[in-house]
Order: C-alpha cells, then sequence, then structure tokens
C-alpha cells in the first residue's frame, strides 16, 4: 500500500458509485428496448393479420363494378384507396364515366412480403368475372403487387400494380 492511499477513500467510492450508477443506466435502457421491440412486434403481428384479411376485400371492393351500380361502386372505392392513389387512377374511379360491361373481383389468394408499423406489402390474387349485357362472363385470374396503408386507423390501398 502506497503511503496516502487508504482503504474507503472518497475517491474509490466516488469510482465505484459511477460505475454502479452506469450499469443501473446500461440496464434500464436495455429494459427499454426490449419493451419496445415487444411493443413492436405485437403491432406487427396486429398489422399482418389485418392486412393479410383485408387486402383480398378491399381489391375486390375497389376494381369490381357493375353498370346499374357504377356511380355508387366508384364512390366506394374512392373511399377505399389512399389520396396519392385516387390521383394516379382518376379515370378508373370516375363515377362519370360508365362502361358497357360489369367486372367482379373475388379473391383467392393473399400473401405478405412485408410489413411495418403503418404499412404492408401483399401478393394478391383473384378470379376476375367480366360480363357484357346478354354474354357469358369472360373469366381469368390476376395477381397484383399492392401497398396497403393505415390512414386514419384504416387500411387503404396505397398501390395496385399487375404481376405478369
Amino acid at each position: 500500500m502506497s503511503v496516502g492511499a487508504k482503504r474507503g477513500s472518497p475517491t474509490l467510492v466516488w469510482g465505484g458509485l459511477v460505475a454502479a450508477v452506469l450499469v443501473m443506466v446500461l440496464c434500464a435502457g436495455a429494459l427499454t428496448w426490449a419493451w419496445q421491440v415487444d411493443g413492436d412486434d405485437d403491432l406487427l403481428a396486429a398489422n399482418r393479420s389485418q392486412a393479410q384479411q383485408q387486402a383480398g376485400p378491399l381489391v375486390a371492393q375497389v376494381f369490381s363494378f357493375a353498370t346499374d351500380t357504377y356511380a355508387q361502386d366508384r364512390e366506394r372505392a374512392r373511399s377505399l384507396v389512399t389520396d396519392e392513389f385516387a390521383e394516379q387512377y382518376a379515370t378508373s374511379l370516375d363515377p362519370a364515366a360508365v362502361p358497357d360491361y360489369s367486372v367482379s373481383w373475388t379473391p383467392i389468394e393473399t400473401g405478405i412480403s412485408d410489413v411495418g408499423t403503418d404499412h404492408a406489402e401483399l401478393v394478391v390474387s383473384a378470379e376476375v368475372a367480366q360480363t357484357r349485357t346478354g354474354t357469358e362472363p369472360a373469366r381469368y385470374v390476376k395477381a397484383l403487387d399492392v401497398r396497403l396503408e393505415k390512414v386514419g386507423g384504416d387500411w387503404k390501398l396505397a398501390r395496385a400494380d399487375e404481376v405478369l
């Protein structure tokens, strides 16, 4: 032991106190991080479930229409898409341009490729029936790469690109 150094000197006590506080701060930070990650996992799981359940019906409602209810169908579709989507597809959502055929989308499968706290990326396949008055429906299957975004707590269609 050197001269002037005593066991229990103030420097040693303060050093131990600083180390203890540092350990407590690190533990509190780790617990906060773990709690946040767990909270995000719960939110992502809920979003995954909601998006998978709602994507097919959203696509069907947005892209299906009948000639006799076309204006109402387009108004309903407009309420289910983001503002950006509506601007991009304004002509297909225009209730005044009534076509001479009806289209019905029936979802088949939905798969998720990405989910976040406010969005989801999915692939939706659907049987599409296009019917002109007095004819049998033409039926085919389409697959869309879609993006849903949460707007005011509701999932809305933000993008829909046909997959080749």
